[in-house]
């Protein structure tokens, strides 16, 4: 959305107000934003969180709820496309993040099932590729299985050629996931966790731990603007919205593919992708994994209460899938449905469609960098921020405390 000159003008009369200040300033209240502030609160620092609608309603809280090892394409693939050592570190990277989800409480909410991801192969080209990736993934260490059978509607349908599964994944409720993230950010961690860490140091020199017993998650805060402070305060930015500014020493930018409408240097660097899926009842169907197959551009899984989540397709209009615009189209959601009818058959109710966008990098891999002095972007998730937010952001904010480099 833009912002009109009158709603710049009404941010003037937040600078008096109470908090105004932190060492980080978030933006974005998404898995990637709470993660952020989760590694601050870890680390003992001062932040606050500006979501500009509700947290998690971005594409935190419109994926398919997978939490995946690796990205959409096969290992092998990858390691073809962006060098054996780089794909070796996302898969490491995704596996973390499960660690680190699970470490939070993952496994204690009501959604979470211990569910293997599946990629399926439907050609001689990519059943080889999936086999090369069985071998590749045990040489450099990984657990994997290889299914060449199955009792769920998949297998008896529509059987692939070839199969490899990552026996550690899960699914979850998006949504679910999201609130508890942020609940845990809003009770704070620092009583058994500080550090003392003070930005940009590296010192370990005293946290201003002004964040203790004050709301630091602002939600319908919509920040417009990103600018170096001119005067003598110890803020070096100022993060301007419509009804506040803050000051910090440093600011993260969480909002994924929205990061090029609020800072141009990521216009290059990320581009926003649409998602489009369905969730559907069919009798006497069901599916015992998550799936992926056609080299990621489908994917499926058992839903709740009996649903079946169904989604991708974009190749059916890969053009029309760019940009930011918050639809579902015609020709994607009845190519969805086309690829379900292979899997449950004709007969099913659609009980809901919707979309959500992401954020793509060139390289398919998560960026953490500084775009500008003191101002940090964290995003790039190409598809798979549930299964790399997380972690990403936890290295983005290793990275602005000068303990450690990021992805």
């Amino acid at each position: 959305m833009t912002v009109s000159l009158w709603q710049r003008m009404d941010s003037s009369r937040g600078v008096t107000q109470a908090g105004t200040e932190a060492d980080i300033v978030i933006v974005g209240g998404g898995l990637c934003g709470l993660g952020a502030a989760l590694a601050c609160e870890e680390a003992g620092v001062d932040w606050q969180l500006l979501e500009q609608t509700r947290i998690g309603w971005g594409a935190s809280g419109r994926n398919a709820g997978f939490l995946i090892r690796g990205a959409a394409e096969n290992f092998a693939r990858a390691c073809r496309d962006m060098g054996r050592d780089s794909a070796k570190s996302l898969w490491k990277l995704t596996e973390a993040n499960i660690a680190r989800l699970e470490s939070y409480g993952l496994t204690e909410l009501s959604s979470f099932e211990r569910r293997p991801s599946v990629v399926l192969a439907y050609t001689e080209e990519e059943a080889k590729e999936l086999r090369d990736s069985a071998r590749m993934l045990r040489e450099d260490g990984f657990d994997v299985d290889v299914p060449s059978s199955g009792t769920d509607s998949l297998w008896r349908k529509y059987p692939p050629l070839a199969a490899l599964a990552n026996p550690g994944d899960a699914v979850v409720n998006p949504i679910e996931l999201v609130s508890m993230l942020a609940e845990r950010a809003r009770a704070g961690t620092r009583a058994g966790n500080r550090t003392g860490a003070r930005v940009g140091t590296g010192d370990g020199g005293a946290g201003t731990g002004a964040g203790v017993g004050k709301e630091r998650i602002h939600e319908g805060v919509e920040v417009h603007a990103i600018d170096p402070v001119t005067d003598s305060s110890d803020a070096r930015v100022e993060v301007r919205a419509r009804d506040r500014i803050l000051r910090a020493r440093k600011v993260l930018v969480c909002t994924n593919a929205w990061g090029p409408l609020l800072l141009d240097e990521l216009r290059d660097r990320v581009s926003p992708r649409r998602g489009q899926m369905l969730a559907l009842r069919a009798d006497g169907e069901s599916l015992d994994a998550a799936y992926y197959s056609n080299f990621g551009s489908e994917y499926f899984r058992p839903g709740p209460d009996g649903l079946l989540v169904f989604g991708g397709r974009r190749l059916a209009d890969e053009a029309g899938e760019v940009g930011y615009e918050d639809k579902t189209t015609p020709v994607v959601q009845e190519a969805i449905e086309e690829f379900a009818r292979r899997i449950v058959g004709p007969s099913f109710e659609v009980v809901a469609r919707w979309a959500g966008t992401m954020g793509f990098s060139p390289t398919g891999l998560p960026m953490t960098v500084e775009v500008r002095p003191n101002v940090w972007f964290c995003g790039g998730f190409t598809g798979h921020g549930m299964s790399m937010a997380v972690e990403t952001a936890h290295q983005a904010v290793s990275s602005m405390l000068g303990s450690g480099a990021g992805h």
